[in-house]
């Protein structure tokens, strides 16, 4: 048997008889990691293509991101932001695209969340913005105060005193022993 020509069309080398069919190639872009199915456009239920397990998913077992609107099933989201707690951040980026810069909010995920991993969660945004007001804790009772101006001797509302700066029982040398920089002290009063 002679081999075909590379010139040669593909119905020459076909046995007589053969039906062939003409194909086309066609570049079909990927799918994005949120893609909505249109139940109207494809028959099925309204699902979402989670970008994250591959799978896709009925809407009502969802979880979209508001301020981008990408979308990803539930559990994803649950173990993405449970991971990112663990790891001891506050804040959790959406698990989209790259270039994404949106936040899950606490608010907006607590409800398929471990109740653990939301109170957690809830502690660390608390802590963060505890350290970003400046924030301390009563050594005594453990409530939080404020000092928005005067010196550091601070009356906590169970009437404890206490340096702002160290934290440590205000005395009357305190001032004195406090290992705060003098510069900082003169400042503050």
């Amino acid at each position: 048997m002679d081999s075909p020509s590379t010139g040669s069309s593909p119905s020459s080398i076909l046995p007589a008889g053969t039906t062939t069919i003409q194909a086309t190639h066609q570049v079909v872009p990927s799918c994005p990691n949120h893609e909505t199915l249109d139940p109207n456009k494809a028959g099925e239920s309204s699902e979402i293509f989670c970008g994250l397990c591959l799978e896709r998913q009925e809407t009502d077992k969802t979880f979209t991101v508001e301020s981008c609107k990408h979308s990803f099933c539930s559990g994803c989201i649950n173990r993405h932001v449970s991971s990112k707690i663990k790891e001891g951040k506050h804040i959790v980026s959406c698990p989209g695209l790259e270039d994404c810069k949106s936040v899950i909010e606490l608010e907006a995920c607590s409800s398929i969340l471990p109740k653990s991993i939301a109170e957690k969660w809830n502690e660390s945004l608390f802590e963060a913005l505890m350290k970003e007001q400046q924030w301390k804790m009563c050594p005594k009772c453990t409530s939080y105060v404020e000092k928005t101006r005067g010196c550091l001797r601070i009356t906590c509302r169970c009437d404890f005193q206490f340096c702002y700066w160290c934290g440590e029982e205000w005395t009357e040398d305190h001032r004195v022993s406090c290992q705060k920089d003098e510069g900082d002290q003169e400042e503050e009063d």
